[in-house]
């Protein structure tokens, strides 16, 4: 039995004898794409050649793609698990024309592969085309020897491509197998027909060899390209399973080794049916992770770090369904990197990185969980709440037979309910604290939907929009909030659920539209457009002419030259700024973009008129002296991350400015000041120590075993830049340097902070912004000095000192307040009154805060030994109410009670303990109403 990896090694080296060149998987996180969440087909990386705006370095391309289909238009994630085929992570094998072979090899070349090459039986093989691909039928009958009535003809549903809504298109052809009967799975149905592109799993489709011969209008209209590509894509996972005779995707040497080392970590049995989602849904989702975290992207609350938080956390809770409490999908890496880390290198590269994520990110997840699990419960309560009034009926009833505390105390006696008579059920304000303590009684020993179907005849069902909020913000899937509320007796309602699925879906595909429309600039053109030579490396200045330009009423222009010396704006690196300029016109530049290879000048037209001559363009050098620092200040701030904090560091991000620059990686706690201070210094030195710097081309496989640091962010080809900075960093980097580190001249931190979950920033400065910032910094300390009659040099002893002082007259007001509040209250105990034998102390305070007012009610309790007290404030504007009952009385009077009915009064609420309660108000112009109000209401509420 071939392998996986021979497997697709073996396609690959196929092609590569057909003249094909091997090119490296595209990240599955986009990096100069924002019309996908991920890369989910082989297409992706080559879409700007199709689309005509990049030529191609090689005519015939062959890889194995990584692709992702969580989220957006291609989603797959919910039914991940149920089935043998669907994936979050799956690879494509692909090979493609630019321009060169077309549908005679293409055909011919994978039949070759298939039937030759692989065995595969061909009368087992079928072969669907377009409707009007009269072309394509012909090749197959022609050129192969596959059985004429296997060739189909389908519909544009199944046959035929499109990139977008408009945009290149074209017929395909599909290669089908028929796997058997046995594989269909509505044999037991007798209407039930299998067929190519039915709906049973019988057929499967194989390759699908696209032919990209149109490009569709707005209007709909198809015109032939003057050039015509070929696009092809194989599932891996598929042809591994027919290859490898196995029923599904997941029991292949793809996913059988992740399988088994969970079912060692989780000591649960995998089984092929129902009883083994779990098991696939986590296999599935820790490829996907893997692969997605070893290529820059990283979980968070938006955009595809939303939908990479909500793979990690579904796979997490499939976790606890086979009993793992404890974090795992970390442990789960190593199998991940031994069986794919081979052919996906930066599986290896990045694996500490990869575990040292998902392991944080675990941890976060069981405190979510918890917080689920409670949002569950409440939610519950929630629903419980809305027959209320039922509910206080049979309390009544309850109270009436004297049988409500028996069934709080022993719920398992609850079956006695049934035995109580509609006569007895009258609706009455019930107490809510004691309603829902019942209620939760209840849910705890699983008999309210008994007791709900027995009185109201129907469950409470848990909505579909409560179901998808704990989904969305939780994480739960809805079978795990099924299993909850069956668990509790109850329902969700799965159909409002979809609904709410479906407006997320309709939110993520609108936000993810592809238009195939290029910005429209009404360009004035000189001449045809061409690659602009970036002459910037080596010089400030350049003779250029003007290709095309735009230029609005205000003499804003856009303008691109056939050659410049100016940065455009990329890999976090701002552009140069400068003037393009003759004897007839100047124009100041202020930005620069880069589309393909087409830099955009951006800027404005100060003087003259534009015209066809040449140009001289200068760039500012003390602008871009001052990019270059910063920006050489942060591959050594990137290198001293890495040797103060560890290797995990990996840059996520940077900002390089002329005046600051920022810094963005992975880092699971905040850096401390010592560390900090560490890295500053490391930093600082070598500065000092002048390092040259140089710069190279190279091939990016020789940059990487040489030790080369790639960056997240950027696309790389075959030919890298290298920036090496002595022995002591060396990075692939497209940016400006200087010569030596050396002129940075200072590198001063000014800022760290958290801009996402496991996602550091350092914000610093170098050069004379850095003694700027130190020199502000000394002169604040001088003038702190003077106000405190301290020298510079003793300014921290001199404010620690009056910190001191501070917190010991605070300590000594406080005591005196209490001291005084004693006195107080021996006063308002002098006048307390008896009602029914009860000493009462009612009475309005002054105190500064609720705090102080909770003390003296303490002190008031334990001095009265025996009473009542009600102590009202007016603090700040508001009401504040306090009432403590001494523990001899508790049985016949509550404080909570107490309190609700006088802050009534006041415009407010509360409640509490038998023996202490506090409450708010919102009316202080009712505080003597409700001072002589109060003896009525304890009297009136005194239990017997």
């Amino acid at each position: 039995m071939l392998s996986s990896k021979e497997i697709r090694k073996q396609f690959i080296e196929f092609f590569k004898r057909k003249q094909h060149k091997a090119v490296p998987s595209a990240p599955v996180i986009p990096i100069d794409d924002p019309t996908l969440l991920f890369t989910n087909a082989g297409m992706n990386q080559f879409k700007n050649i199709f689309l005509g705006q990049t030529k191609p370095a090689n005519f015939r391309v062959v890889n194995s793609q990584k692709c992702i289909r969580a989220g957006g238009k291609h989603n797959d994630l919910e039914e991940v698990g149920k089935d043998g085929y669907h994936h979050t992570f799956f690879e494509m094998l692909g090979n493609w024309s630019f321009g060169d072979y077309y549908k005679k090899e293409a055909i011919n070349w994978a039949w070759e592969l298939l039937t030759k090459v692989w065995k595969l039986p061909k009368d087992k093989l079928y072969a669907t085309i377009h409707k009007t691909d009269n072309e394509a039928y012909d090749l197959w009958k022609a050129e192969t020897d596959i059985e004429h009535s296997h060739i189909e003809f389908h519909g544009d549903k199944d046959n035929f491509w499109e990139m977008a809504a408009t945009g290149p298109c074209g017929p395909c052809s599909e290669i089908h197998i028929d796997r058997g009967k046995k594989f269909c799975n509505f044999k037991d149905n007798p209407n039930h027909k299998c067929k190519i592109n039915g709906d049973c799993h019988r057929f499967i489709e194989l390759w699908n060899l696209v032919f990209i011969q149109f490009n569709r209008d707005e209007t709909g209209k198809l015109t032939p390209l003057s050039q015509k590509y070929v696009d092809t894509g194989a599932g891996f996972e598929r042809i591994v399973q027919v290859l490898q005779k196995k029923d599904s995707n997941y029991h292949t040497d793809l996913f059988m080794p992740i399988i088994e080392e969970i079912v060692r970590i989780s000591k649960v049995e995998y089984h092929p049916d129902e009883r083994g989602i779990s098991h696939r849904v986590i296999a599935d989702h820790i490829r996907a992770l893997s692969f997605a975290l070893a290529d820059g992207g990283m979980p968070s609350n938006e955009g595809r770090g939303y939908v990479l938080r909500r793979i990690l956390r579904r796979a997490a809770r499939h976790g606890h369904l086979l009993n793992i409490k404890k974090p795992f999908l970390y442990k789960l890496v190593n199998v991940v990197v031994d069986l794919m880390g081979d052919h996906f290198t930066e599986l290896k590269e990045k694996q500490a990185h990869i575990k040292l994520i998902i392991k944080a990110e675990e941890e976060r997840f069981n405190l979510t969980l918890e917080n689920g699990l409670q949002k569950f419960n409440e939610l519950a309560i929630i629903k419980f709440n809305e027959i209320n009034p039922q509910w206080e009926s049979i309390l009544k009833g309850l109270e009436k037979k004297k049988l409500f505390k028996k069934y709080i105390n022993e719920i398992d006696e609850v079956s006695n309910i049934f035995k109580i008579k509609e006569k007895d059920l009258e609706i009455s304000g019930t107490n809510y604290i004691i309603f829902t303590s019942f209620v939760n009684k209840l849910i705890e020993n699983d008999v309210l939907d008994k007791l709900t179907t027995r009185f109201f005849k129907s469950s409470i069902q848990i909505s579909g929009s409560d179901a998808f909020q704990l989904y969305d913000t939780y994480g739960f899937p809805l079978d795990l909030t099924r299993i909850m509320a069956e668990e509790k007796g109850l329902k969700v309602d799965d159909k409002g659920f979809e609904k709410e699925m479906e407006k997320q879906k309709k939110r993520a595909r609108d936000a993810a539209k592809f238009d195939m429309k290029l910005e429209e600039i009404d360009w004035i053109e000189f001449k045809p457009a061409t690659k602009t030579e970036f002459v910037g490396y080596l010089s400030n200045t350049a003779s250029c002419l003007i290709q095309k330009y735009f230029i609005d009423d205000e003499n804003n222009v856009k303008l691109v030259v056939d050659k410049t010396p100016f940065y455009a704006e990329s890999g976090g690196q701002v552009a140069d700024i400068g003037r393009i300029l003759n004897n007839e016109c100047k124009i100041k530049i202020s930005d620069v973009k880069k589309e393909n290879d087409v830099f955009i000048h951006i800027g404005k037209l100060v003087s003259g008129e534009m015209n066809e001559k040449k140009y001289t363009t200068v760039i500012d050098q003390q602008n871009r002296k001052n990019i270059a620092r910063n920006h050489t200040a942060t591959h050594l701030l990137h290198k001293a991350l890495k040797e103060v904090l560890g290797e995990h560091i990996q840059q996520k991000g940077s900002f390089v400015h002329p005046d600051h620059l920022r810094f963005d990686f992975t880092h699971f706690q905040q850096v401390s000041k010592h560390e900090l201070d560490i890295v500053e210094k490391a930093v600082n030195s070598k500065i000092r120590e002048c390092i040259p710097l140089n710069t190279g081309i190279q091939n990016i496989d020789a940059a990487k075993k040489a030790g080369a640091v790639a960056l997240f962010g950027e696309k790389y080809g075959e030919k890298v830049r290298v920036v090496s900075i002595g022995d002591y960093s060396k990075e692939l980097c497209g940016g400006t340097h200087l010569d030596y580190t050396g002129e940075i001249g200072l590198f001063k931190i000014t800022s760290e902070s958290s801009i996402a979950a496991g996602i550091r920033r350092i914000e610093a400065i170098t050069g004379e912004k850095a003694e700027q910032y130190i020199k502000i910094l000394e002169d604040e300390i001088d003038e702190i000095g003077r106000h405190l009659h301290a020298p510079s040099a003793s300014v921290l002893e001199k404010i620690q000192k009056m910190i001191s002082e501070n917190k010991q007259l605070h300590i000594q007001l406080k005591s005196v307040r209490i001291k005084s509040a004693g006195s107080a209250i021996d006063k308002l105990i002098q006048k307390a009154i008896i009602i029914n034998d009860v000493k009462m102390v009612v009475a309005r305070i002054n105190v500064p805060n609720p705090a102080m007012l909770r003390q003296i009610g303490d002190q008031l309790r334990d001095k009265l030994k025996s009473g009542i007290g009600v102590l009202i404030s007016e603090i700040e504007g508001k009401v504040s109410i306090l009432v403590i009952v001494t523990k001899d009385l508790t049985d016949c009077y509550h404080a909570g009670k107490i309190i609700s009915k006088v802050a009534e009064i006041v415009g407010g609420s509360g409640g509490g303990r038998p023996d202490m309660a506090m409450a708010g108000g919102k009316d202080i112009s009712k505080i003597d109403e409700a001072i002589k109000k109060v003896p009525e209401i304890i009297s009136s509420l005194k239990q017997d």
